[in-house]
């Protein structure tokens, strides 16, 4: 698969993962986890914006994927061991912070 196609299928699942949070705010009750989910999806769309860039720019992929395959990355592995409820009006803090850590492992 060619890079370009890799950082659209990237770009669609930070759409994806926008979408997910946005809706979930408004099925939310607390206005702290409200916040949270909010902050979430924008945190998605400056993904997806770094991605778009990279894609506009495609003269410069090769340098950003080398850098970012020096960075050293830690996997402390603390989600694979939580199990993610469906979030729902009553979710919280700790419901919030396990569904986005399992769905950043998708």
């Amino acid at each position: 698969m060619a890079i370009e196609q890799i950082l659209k299928d990237a770009i669609q699942g930070e759409d994806a993962a926008y979408e997910l949070y946005s809706s979930a705010v408004e099925m939310v009750r607390a206005e702290h986890i409200k916040q949270l989910l909010g902050e979430l999806a924008q945190e998605e769309l400056g993904h997806k914006a770094a991605l778009e860039k990279l894609l506009a720019n495609p003269d410069q992929i090769s340098g950003q994927v080398a850098a970012m395959q020096e960075a050293e990355i830690v996997d402390y592995k603390i989600a694979d061991h939580l199990v993610a409820r469906p979030l729902g009006p009553d979710s919280t803090f700790q419901d919030v912070c396990i569904f986005a850590a399992q769905k950043e492992q998708e």
